[in-house]
């Protein structure tokens, strides 16, 4: 009607309404795994690990399970998972077995954080009430959290390759150019 075109977007209102705090969360966290990457510690990490392949599969599993949830008590879910897939891929292949094993179980166990506020929204939701203290909190989420991840290694290492349709004796072919990986000095 006067002439002039209108914005479909103000930079004053994107500067007062986008949450830039979450891009940057996000973005440092991709950033940290590729820099993991890059550097050869994920490789390296892996490579050191491979003696851990002695170890039961069903108990590295529950390890894997228990330090992720362990990590997403006191960092994020996204952070953890970012960070611990890279690692546990390379321990997969460092030791033969399917690495989707583990990153599916990083992926769930992240999951698996009953024992602090700031695990998760609902956790928080649940002790604000003021009904449950820190103290019984972290005792019976401590049980929660070990019947998950002990659960979810039963399920990881008896039905979920059948399910998923993978062996976890055998590496995938994305993995076999994986397995010859080197590290840096």
């Amino acid at each position: 009607p006067d002439g002039r075109a209108k914005m479909l977007l103000e930079w004053d209102e994107v500067k007062s309404r986008f949450p830039f705090e979450i891009l940057l969360f996000f973005g440092g966290g991709f950033v940290l795994a590729e820099g993991f990457d890059a550097a050869g510690l994920t490789a390296w990490l892996g490579k050191e690990l491979s003696g851990i392949g002695a170890v039961p599969l069903i108990m590295l599993v529950a390890l894997v399970g228990g330090v992720t949830a362990g990590f997403t008590e006191v960092i994020s879910n996204m952070a953890t998972v970012t960070v611990l897939l890279p690692l546990v891929a390379a321990l997969g292949v460092s030791i033969g077995v399917d690495p989707r094993l583990f990153m599916l179980t990083v992926c769930f166990s992240s999951s698996f954080a009953f024992m602090t506020p700031m695990a998760t929204a609902p956790n928080l939701v649940v002790f604000s009430t003021g009904h449950v203290t820190l103290p019984e909190m972290m005792r019976h989420g401590a049980v929660l959290n070990a019947v998950a991840v002990l659960l979810w290694a039963v399920v990881a290492v008896t039905l979920l390759p059948a399910a998923a349709g993978y062996s976890t004796k055998e590496l995938p072919s994305w993995a076999v150019a994986q397995a010859n990986f080197t590290c840096p000095g």
